[in-house]
């Protein structure tokens, strides 16, 4: 047969492709045909019918299942490659069932429908191109294809059996915007439903052999279980304690560098691979030139790497950005995800939300049906409207930087493309379990209708915190004592506990036991002694050396960088990634999780901009709504349902602990509290309650409603956001 490079000038010469439509209820496959690798590219192209779930079987058994088997002192977890490890007493570790002796593997799905395998894959920016053949029943027409995508064909195409693959360039008619619209709204059920994902990172280069080599040994020596994604040695491991993050690895300056250069490749920063992946069942393939590895094992892999203490700052901090994105869909809420990948790369603005629909739950997959035809602002609105309704929350406030947003969008619509950090902890609940019981009007109208409590009028504002750490602990001494200076004037008293833990967004061991915080104590020991350097001092370049080294720790516990403080005239002091201003209302809404910054607006309709999201000691646990809890109870943040964290309440006194707000009254017939799992279409802070007669469920807490917080007294309002 003859090479690509022979018959490039007389492919060019056939006459081109052209799709005819695809009904509503199909996809299109590629069937690539056998040959060598420099061969010309030989394809089919042809309809099926798309995938469904209704097409799939179980093949394997439950891990609920599994554990109904067990005898007493043995535990049964399921790992990311989807097998089962059976732990013991003394440290026993096996994949063998203890009581039958069989191997088990947990729950997955065959599709019994169309089969196939999806690619993932980067178009590449080399806009060169290749012609392949398509083989029809009228004759030979050819197809444009990138580069890259025509060396993946040849890496993945067997010698002697066809392959059929559903490959995005191919599978889709790109002129066509329709169908783009139409066929993305699929893409969850095309590679969830794939017999495999075959991810093309590229052709063998920087050592990149070695590297995958190294991560699939890496791989074998640990076993991590989900949904809570412990690690533990591998049974038929050969280093029993590579596990643990403080072990160091034996890697040397070769095999740093070649595993760096692999996660650098531009796969791994590209927005539509990360539905791809994390879609993509444990058969699913990593191919770097010739060279493998299987999607869990790379996950297990840079995930031991993420943690390791011995490895470099820089190097961790992108191999934890590559693991985030490629771990398997998780139980957090979808607006985290959403707002997390829209770091990754896309062309069109619009698929940095079209892009993760895949991984959206399906309440929020009926909302938005992609439509190429429309402006990025319309799909930014839809898109915080259809969160909203679905969570019926207002956590889409918790993701607006008004100051950084495109032109045109209403300052409550988050700017999914804006790709500024904002540090904001995700463990707070200053609205309780409320629900937000948001209005909207219609595009283009845009606004927001939403339940609040003010809380305050900014009085003060301090200068923006720089990224420059020698200049942090001035700025805490200057924000500190100017907080001292109007607390002084004003006569209503500083307290220097609330504004540690605002300058701390309260991450501390007190909060969140377990993780290695600092306490209280320790962080109001640092403020003072922040507070006591002199000024000169403070702003010494020194300070980056010897003098700052009992900083380094605390610097993470006061991570104030690029946040600006401000303070109510009542006292409150908070910290925020924007640009408050004197005389803005810090205000709670029903349904967010952090208290919000909002602007009187200018409009003759009385109607407020939303300055931004904040942190504000004091506000951030329903204190707004239900008052200060008693000195003899505190909040304690504990981790659930392996990706969350819930607030539970301990009696200082007693030692009791429970979930039930001590604050609230009992819960009033016929509602009863329900206990069940949550998922990625549950909102940040949620309990479930059933009312008993009507049989209505509802993902708040009904004491928290807006006319049961008016009957205790809380001066709710109605705020229009535009």
């Amino acid at each position: 047969m003859a090479t690509e490079a022979d018959r490039q000038p007389e492919l060019e010469s056939w006459p081109a492709y052209q799709y005819s439509p695809v009904a509503p209820d199909e996809i299109r496959l590629v069937t690539l045909l056998p040959g060598a690798f420099d061969d010309e590219i030989h394809v089919n192209i042809h309809h099926r019918q798309r995938p469904r779930p209704t097409d799939v079987e179980t093949v394997r058994a439950t891990i609920d299942h599994v554990r109904d088997g067990l005898i007493d002192g043995w535990s049964a977890n399921e790992t990311l490659g989807g097998r089962v490890l059976f732990l013991g007493g003394s440290l026993e570790r096996q994949w063998q069932h203890p009581v039958t002796g069989e191997e088990m593997y947990t729950s997955h799905v065959r599709n019994v429908g169309t089969k196939y395998e999806a690619l993932s894959y980067t178009w590449g920016e080399d806009p060169d191109e290749e012609c392949v053949t398509v083989e029809t029943g009228a004759g030979i027409n050819t197809l444009s294809i990138r580069e890259n995508l025509a060396i993946a064909l040849r890496h993945v195409r067997r010698a002697g059996v066809p392959r059929d693959l559903w490959i995005d360039a191919l599978c889709i008619d790109q002129s066509n915007s329709a169908e783009r619209g139409q066929q993305v709204q699929h893409m969850h059920h095309i590679f969830q439903l794939a017999d495999q994902v075959i991810i093309w990172l590229g052709v063998a280069a920087d050592d990149s052999a070695h590297a995958i080599s190294t991560l699939r040994y890496l791989a074998a020596q640990v076993e991590v279980a989900v949904p809570d994604y412990r690690s533990f040695p591998a049974p038929d491991c050969v280093e029993p304690t590579w596990y643990h993050p403080r072990v160091p690895l034996p890697y040397d300056e070769r095999t740093v560098d070649s595993i760096a250069a692999l996660l650098l490749r531009p796969w791994f920063d590209r927005l539509w691979v990360v539905q791809e992946v994390k879609l993509a069942n444990a058969r699913s393939v990593m191919l770097c030139g010739s060279d493998e590895i299987l999607v869990p094992d790379f996950v297990v892999a840079t995930g031991a790497l993420e943690e390791r203490d011995s490895m470099p700052d820089d190097w961790k901090m992108r191999t934890s950005y590559v693991n985030t994105n490629i771990t398997p869909l998780r139980h957090c809420p979808f607006i985290r995800e959403l707002a997390r990948i829209n770091f990754q790369d896309c062309n069109d603005l619009r698929d940095k939300v079209y892009g993760t629909l895949g991984i959206a739950p399906l309440s929020v997959r009926d909302m938005i049906k992609p439509d190429y035809e429309v402006s990025v602002e319309q799909v930014y609105h839809d898109a915080s409207v259809a969160i909203t309704r679905c969570t019926n929350r207002a956590d889409v406030l918790m993701h607006c930087r008004p100051a950084n947003r495109r032109h045109g969008l209403p300052s409550w619509v988050v700017d999914w493309s804006d790709t500024n950090f904002t540090y904001m902890t995700y463990v707070q609940q200053a609205a309780g379990m409320s629900r937000s019981r948001a209005e909207f009007s219609e595009w283009p109208l845009c606004t927001m209708v939403v339940h609040a409590v003010r809380c305050g009028v900014v009085g003060i504002v301090g200068d923006t915190a720089t990224r420059d750490f020698a200049k942090a602990p001035a700025t805490l001494r200057q924000w500190h004592n100017a907080c001292a200076d109007a607390a002084l004037q004003s006569g209503t008293g500083f307290d220097l506990d609330l504004f540690v833990k605002t300058m701390a967004f309260g991450v501390l061991q007190d909060r969140l036991p377990g993780h290695g915080y600092s306490t209280l104590a320790d962080a109001r020991e640092l403020m003072n002694e922040l507070v006591a350097l002199d000024p000169e001092v403070a702003m010494s370049p020194d300070l980056t050396k010897a003098s700052v080294t009992p900083f380094r720790r605390p610097f993470r516990v006061f991570p104030i960088e690029g946040m600006r403080m401000f303070r109510t005239a009542c006292g409150l002091v908070g910290l925020m990634d924007g640009s408050p201003k004197v005389c803005d209302i810090l205000c709670v809404v029903l349904g967010c999780p952090t208290p919000v910054i909002i602007r009187a607006n200018d409009l003759p309709s009385a109607s407020y901009e939303v300055v931004g999201p904040c942190y504000v000691a004091g506000l951030m646990d329903a204190d707004a709504l239900l008052g200060d809890l008693s000195k003899d109870w505190t909040f304690i943040c504990e981790k659930t349902n392996g990706s969350r964290s819930g607030m539970q309440y301990h009696n200082l006194p007693t030692g009791f602990v429970t979930d039930e707000d001590p604050r609230l009254p009992p819960l009033p017939l016929p509602w009863v509290r329900l206990d069940r799992p949550l998922t990625s279409a549950d909102p940040y802070n949620v309990s479930w309650y059933l009312n008993t007669e009507t049989r209505e469920e509802i993902n708040g807490d009904p004491r928290l409603e807006p006319d049961a917080l008016r009957a205790r007294g809380v001066e709710l309002e109605r705020i229009t956001l535009v």
